[in-house]
């Protein structure tokens, strides 16, 4: 009735007819597959046993609730870097590796799939990360998302199990961060230096500050929730 053949497959995950395909002919040429990206089980494997397959091209779309929808970008006037701890101490007990983490406030409902995030922009963007996944990954307006080198609460100092695992690595001093879609910057910062045990905020009214909340081991710091006012 119909046959189907292939020339490769990837570990762990199916091989995806895609639904404009369903055809006993059309499904005859190797181009109408993919690879799946959707979990099940025991979420080491990717597939829709037993369900329709999402469709192969899912560039700008994302999965929610079962079903795909075009990704919500954030505007450059809804997103504002609000902190960063780039000088872990923890009394001497947190390595500059493990407790460096960044906050973005977003003042509007959206997707972070396809988010970019780095240091270095000038004379160049230099992208070092970008947010990827079939999944949706959606905040509301008013969070406070928090970016993390290591999301272990165990080393790093006691952040918000909320953190979203980064790459980037914070230099001490006289360095910047940037958040960008598409090669578009959206916010970025630069700084001079940093105090060991305290992170740098910018409050509500704009100013620039060192953190005074103690957090977790006892560095100084609002990680994932709003600054108080710079005195």
């Amino acid at each position: 009735v119909d046959t189907v053949t292939w020339t490769s497959s990837s570990a762990g995950a199916s091989t995806s007819l895609d639904p404009g395909s369903v055809d006993a002919t059309a499904n005859d040429d190797e181009a109408n597959f993919c690879e799946a990206q959707l979990n099940y089980g025991d979420k080491d494997q990717q597939g829709t046993p037993g369900q329709q397959n999402p469709l192969c091209d899912t560039s700008g779309m994302c999965m929610d609730k079962g079903g795909l929808r075009p990704t919500v970008a954030p505007l450059a006037a809804d997103v504002t870097i609000t902190e960063w701890m780039a000088n872990p101490d923890g009394g001497g007990t947190v390595s500059d590796t493990n407790g460096e983490w960044f906050e973005i406030l977003f003042a509007a409902d959206a997707d972070l799939n396809g988010l970019q995030l780095g240091k270095v922009f000038e004379p160049e963007l230099n992208v070092q990360e970008t947010l990827g996944g079939i999944e949706c990954i959606r905040v509301t307006a008013g969070t406070h998302v928090l970016f993390a080198r290591n999301t272990d609460t165990n080393v790093n100092g006691g952040l918000p199990d909320t953190a979203i695992d980064t790459n980037i690595s914070l230099t001490n001093s006289n360095s910047s961060i940037f958040v960008a879609i598409e090669d578009q910057i959206l916010d970025s910062v630069t700084y001079a230096a940093s105090t060991a045990g305290e992170s740098t905020q910018i409050d509500g009214a704009g100013q620039t500050c060192n953190g005074t909340t103690p957090y977790g081991a006892g560095d100084l710091g609002t990680p994932g929730a709003a600054n108080p006012d710079c005195i």
